[in-house]
């Protein structure tokens, strides 16, 4: 076992490391992606080798001889062998393995002269304060280590670690935000001599690891002097500064602080346990205050909107028992009118009966223009006083004498709007049942008279369309402006659905699933046509009929791939195992075959 970051107490491995990465170095290629791949050469090379510490190979101490290499055919050695098992071969082997031994030991003696040269009793003792070495603290973090101090500490001995008198390993009291093994040898520590000569000498603490420093406590404080403002201006107040020791670093290193800079990093500042229940139990004391707050304040406004509700309610029954009051009395009023009204009437009956010269026919015409006036008022009960109905009397007189001084006037004629859709020519160059919707929907918008439907219409068309509409006129004998004098709009229009084959798309969606087949149709396109058939609006034949029509008109390749019809719970269903055969089955994807226009239903 040696101590961490100390290679060199392990030469022997450090040594057989750099062979190999030198031989590596001129085999391996430029990309060095076979470097593992020559382990096995390299391996050979050096066991074939011969060792300065052994005069001798690997291979020829291990296994009794040396193997072969190419080279060893162009220059054959003269050397004479002995067989393997003999006398003679365990004479000569014996007397080998000892020059190997003594060339070790020659060489081990060297190596402890060339290194003992260097060496110099370890004089640390427990309670020393060391400097330890950079380089041992792995502190890589974005800065350069050449430009870093050599030395870091100086740090308490706490234990001395191993029996070597003049090179033991030492365990240094680390400052704790240093994560590393604090076992460090001798030989990378240096000794410590506190002077007097440099008081204010900054201690030499590495960084931390993610560069900030904790504080510790604020050990006490002092005011900034602030210069006086020139002229007459109210002189600043002071600012105070606070003396921070840091946690880790030596007390030397305390430095002064304002509040502002202090509260730049105290987000940055982790809270103990102790602080973070106490700023928990503040946050929830504060959330419990506000909520109470803000229900103090909601149950405030529903009291005062409660009370608001109950004073428009108080007006508005106040102001409906007026209207009801009012409406009483106007009853009564009407009810007394009438009263009256009706005993005159019968006032002037009775005087009329009882004159001389008075006939029936003028008793008559009073009850009929008393009718009349009757007949004009109206409901006497939807008038609510007795100026309105002295105001509708007097716009009947208006009325009436606007009439008789203009007996004559003609009604104003229908003047035929612009309609705002295309032209039709023919149901095959036009859908005529989406024409036919729009031309009744914009007839609808301009209200059109139902006597000039026929001229609209007329309007609306050309080519064929409209040489039809001249001739049914023609066979009527009559103009298009006079042809509804002649037939009927319904009548008209029933010659239309049938002129046009204006459809019924239910009927039309029913017609398509009775009478079409696969035929040549792609599976594509074979399963769209029945998806569109099935969502027509209004269409409402039983899914087992839909199903049973389905498979009995596709191809016996589609039928195939589909499977029983019966194991389908909706068309959906179909659908969908349909657009997998299209997927994964070309054969009944693509299959096109021939058959005859109408196949006739299974038999169930």
């Amino acid at each position: 076992m040696t101590s961490g970051n100390h290679p060199e107490a392990n030469g022997q491995a450090e040594q057989m490391n750099r062979v190999v990465q030198h031989l590596l170095r001129h085999y391996i290629k430029p990309n060095q992606v076979d470097w593992d791949e020559k382990f096995a050469l390299i391996a050979s090379l050096y066991n074939n080798a011969v060792h300065c510490a052994t005069g001798a190979s690997p291979n020829s101490l291990l296994l009794t001889f040396k193997p072969r290499v190419p080279l060893d055919f162009l220059l054959p050695e003269n050397q004479p062998t002995a067989a393997p098992g003999t006398l003679e071969f365990a004479y000569r082997y014996e007397s080998y393995m000892q020059q190997v031994v003594e060339h070790m030991h020659k060489a081990q003696a060297a190596m402890i002269e060339s290194e003992n040269k260097h060496h110099h009793p370890s004089m640390f003792q427990v309670g020393d304060r060391l400097w330890v070495k950079a380089s041992e603290l792995g502190q890589k973090h974005g800065i350069s280590c050449k430009l870093m101090p050599q030395y870091f500490g100086p740090w308490e001995v706490l234990d001395v670690i191993g029996d070597e008198p003049d090179r033991p390993s030492h365990v240094i009291q680390i400052p704790g935000h240093l994560r590393t093994y604090p076992v460090f040898h001798a030989s990378k520590l240096a000794p410590f001599e506190e002077t007097d000569q440099f008081p204010l000498r900054r201690s030499m603490l590495p960084p931390t690891m993610d560069g900030e420093v904790d504080i510790d406590d604020i050990v006490d404080h002092r005011e900034m002097t602030v210069p006086r403002p020139t002229g007459k201006g109210r002189p600043l107040k002071p600012k105070l500064q606070y003396r921070v020791r840091f946690r880790h670093p030596d007390p030397k290193e305390d430095r002064w602080f304002t509040r502002e800079e202090l509260m730049q990093t105290a987000p940055q500042v982790e809270p103990t346990p102790a602080e973070a229940e106490r700023s928990n139990l503040a946050n929830l004391m504060l959330t419990m205050m506000r909520a109470v707050m803000w229900n103090n304040t909601m149950l405030t406004v529903q009291i005062h909107e409660g009370r608001q509700l109950r004073q428009t309610q108080q007006k508005d029954a106040a102001a409906l028992t007026t209207v009801v009051l009012a409406a009483a009395t106007h009853q009564q009023q009407q009810q007394q009118l009438l009263n009256t009204t009706t005993t005159r009437i019968n006032n002037i009956e009775a005087k009329a009966s009882a004159a001389p010269g008075c006939t029936t026919y003028t008793t008559k015409q009073l009850e009929e223009c008393i009718d009349h006036v009757i007949t004009i008022i109206g409901e006497l009960g939807d008038f609510t006083s007795l100026a309105t109905i002295s105001s509708m009397v007097a716009a009947i007189k208006t009325d009436i004498t606007k009439l008789q001084s203009r007996p004559d006037v003609a009604t104003k004629a229908y003047k035929m709007p612009r309609f705002i859709i295309g032209k039709f020519d023919d149901y095959n160059k036009t859908d005529a049942l989406t024409w036919w919707q729009s031309f009744l929907t914009e007839a609808s918008c301009h209200t059109a008279p139902t006597e000039d439907m026929m001229k609209a219409l007329y309007l609306q068309l050309i080519g064929g369309a409209e040489a039809w509409m001249n001739h049914t006129a023609a066979i009527l004998k009559c103009t298009i402006a006079q042809l509804h004098t002649h037939i009927l709009w319904k009548q008209f229009e029933q010659m239309w659905f049938t002129r046009f084959m204006v459809r019924n798309v239910v009927k039309a969606a029913m017609n398509d699933v009775y009478s079409s087949s696969q035929g040549n149709m792609p599976t594509r396109d074979w399963t769209i046509k029945w998806q569109k058939i099935v969502t027509t609006p209004g269409f409402d034949l039983s899914f087992p009929n839909q199903r049973s029509e389905f498979f009995s008109r596709s191809c016996a390749g589609l039928r195939s791939a589909l499977g029983n019809e019966y194991d389908y719970a909706s068309f959906q269903a179909i659908l969908d195992r349909a657009k997998q055969v299209i997927q994964t089955d070309d054969k009944a994807a693509n299959e096109r075959q021939s058959q005859p226009h109408y196949v006739a239903k299974q038999g169930y």
